[in-house]
């Protein structure tokens, strides 16, 4: 019986250390990427930061690398905005298709869902992105 509550006992400490790590390891990733995705300059900032404690960089040298993190960060935003771009096609496509076996009245749902799910997470069209 007593064998039965340490193994218990072990298990329950165990689940409770790893459900803790999860929420924890959770928390922080999603504070850092909400964080970084709302200010552009605190993310490069960051960035640069890093750099020059562990490297210990220079002044000369902490501006080679601010310029080489701010044209990685404009190459980047690029490449995001030719992938939603064309992500957006895609899901475009996909809503045409499945429109195509919809009854009238299935359709009117449907436009409706997409409606509702475009607010829900936001999929702007780029033209709108440019204004925010």
């Amino acid at each position: 019986m007593k064998k039965w509550k340490l193994v218990a006992g072990v298990l329950l400490v165990l689940a409770f250390g790893i459900l803790v790590g999860l929420l924890g390891t959770g928390f922080y990733h999603q504070y850092l990427s909400d964080r970084f995705r709302k200010d552009p300059e605190e993310r490069k900032a960051f960035i640069l930061k890093k750099f020059s404690d562990r490297l210990d960089l220079t002044e000369a040298q902490q501006n080679v690398f601010r310029t080489v993190i701010d044209q990685t960060d404009q190459h980047r935003r690029a490449q995001l905005s030719k992938n939603r771009s064309e992500l957006n096609k895609i899901r475009e496509e996909s809503y045409l298709e499945m429109k195509k076996v919809l009854n009238p009245e299935q359709q009117n749902r449907f436009d409706e869902l997409i409606r509702e799910i475009r607010e829900r997470y936001k999929f702007k069209s780029p033209t709108d992105r440019k204004k925010n």
